[in-house]
């Protein structure tokens, strides 16, 4: 029983697309050909990855028993990134059984509960279930310029937000756009996409999130995942560590129980949301932020990410590769650097536009 895998960071631009065939921006296509034997530092052994044939070498150098999907191959399952049309175009034309990718029915429902509108049933679920914090204002939703015009003259500080979008594209900070250009740019993503979310802009202090699996018997909660962000919310790195030293990290800003008041009640929700609808992994963005009084609270959903995420994959390496004891952190590089000196671990094959690499930890990391 082998599952196949496939690294396709291009995911939620293809679940924006809707359509079978697409050309993804030249920078996912770099990103998934470079990191295309990610997958296999989660695998289990004698899986397959969608692969170079070549990279097999590099994977078996590095102690990963997975092999290469060629057209011989015969998966009982597979589990990509993430689904979308494209997705499976892409699977069925590299020669996997039609038996084992979804139907129309069932990527019309993911990409359905894709769409950013799902943070906002997070939360009216949520405050049917009072947890021990205020919750912030939650996103609306709307297709109606003269609204988000009237906002805009209420509050300089809100983010818009296309319904698909990724890695921080789609999403307008309207503290850097002048009103117009938010208004247009708002205007031309409901010509594409048919609506946006507003969320009024939290002073945040850190992002975190928490993972989950849908599995067939319910809702599993799995691990922390703690995250830098660079300049327009694109990815910068995972913290690496084992889950009491990734909690006592996140408990410098708030306290224990409001982390397993927040677990167990999203989990809740997303069993109410996603049960008997979607199965594999889920990742709840969230962060700490500075209420007006001065307090740090938790919002408990900025996003949900209905996919395998760069957090999740950061709790498979140290749970799979790394001893309980050690703490690092996991960085997308662009270039290829394999001289530097930082580096304890590289994840991908040198030679690549891009390389995930593993650096220890550092005090100013640790500040976080």
């Amino acid at each position: 029983m082998s599952r196949l895998h496939l690294f396709n960071p291009e995911n939620d631009i293809a679940l924006a697309t809707d359509l079978p065939h697409f050309t993804p921006p030249r920078a996912a296509i770099q990103l998934a050909e470079s990191l295309a034997t990610l997958p296999a530092w989660w695998a289990d052994p004698d899986d397959l990855i969608l692969c170079s044939p070549g990279d097999t070498t590099w994977l078996r150098d590095n102690g990963l028993l997975v092999e290469a999907f060629n057209a011989g191959s015969k998966p009982s399952s597979v589990a990509p990134w993430g689904w979308s049309r494209y997705t499976r175009t892409l699977l069925a034309r590299k020669g996997v059984d039609s038996s084992l990718l979804p139907s129309d029915a069932q990527l019309d429902d993911i990409r359905t509960l894709s769409h950013r509108r799902l943070t906002a049933e997070v939360y009216r679920l949520l405050s049917d279930d009072p947890l021990p914090y205020p919750l912030p204002p939650a996103p609306l939703e709307t297709d109606n310029i003269t609204l988000i015009d009237s906002l805009l003259h209420e509050s300089r500080s809100l983010f818009i937000k296309s319904p698909w979008s990724s890695s921080g594209r789609g999403i307008i900070n309207t503290t850097t756009a002048s009103p117009e250009q938010t208004l247009r740019l708002a205007q031309g993503v409901i010509r594409r996409q048919g609506s946006v979310m507003v969320e009024v802009a939290l002073d945040k202090v850190v992002d975190f999130a928490m993972l989950y699996d849908v599995t067939d018997s319910g809702v599993v909660f799995r691990g922390l995942s703690l995250f830098y962000n660079e300049a327009h919310s694109t990815y910068a790195g995972n913290i690496l560590g084992s889950p009491s030293f990734l909690n006592s990290l996140l408990c410098r800003y708030v306290d224990i129980d409001s982390v397993e008041a927040t677990k167990l009640s999203v989990a809740d929700t997303l069993t109410r949301l996603l049960y008997g609808r979607y199965r594999g992994p889920v990742g709840v963005d969230m962060l700490v932020y500075r209420a007006a009084d001065g307090s740090l609270c938790i919002a408990p959903c900025v996003e949900v990410n209905l996919r395998m995420t760069m957090g999740r994959v950061a709790h498979e390496l140290h749970a799979r590769h790394l001893s309980a004891e050690f703490t690092g952190l996991m960085q997308l590089r662009h270039g290829n650097s394999p001289a530097d000196s930082d580096i304890y671990m590289r994840l991908n094959p040198p030679g690549h536009p891009f390389s995930m690499v593993i650096r220890a930890l550092s005090d100013a990391d640790i500040a976080y």
